[in-house]
């Protein structure tokens, strides 16, 4: 048992004839520090999951909501002194 998980009260009774009773009673909090351990690693790494899948989602929608733009960089790059005449759409 680890002491960092261990919580201890003690109590004295004492009779009407003066004489006490010690008590002392431990619990252990081990197991559930343990499934708080495993519970903060997978919500850290749903988490991360989780960004990923936001950045991959807006970069394809980034992407598509900007091939126009793409679509007319390429053409403006196509205009050269000899096409003049071609024009943008």
């Amino acid at each position: 048992m680890s002491a960092d998980h261990q919580r201890h009260r003690d109590a004295t009774v004492r009779a009407d004839s003066g004489a006490g009773l010690r008590l002392r009673y431990t619990v252990d909090y081990a197991q559930d520090a343990q499934m708080g351990d495993r519970w903060a690693v997978r919500l850290f790494a749903l988490t991360l999951l989780a960004g990923g899948l936001v950045a991959a989602v807006a970069r394809w929608q980034v992407r598509a909501q900007l091939r126009p733009l793409r679509d007319l960089a390429a053409q403006t790059l196509s205009i050269s002194p000899s096409h003049l005449h071609q024009r943008l759409h």
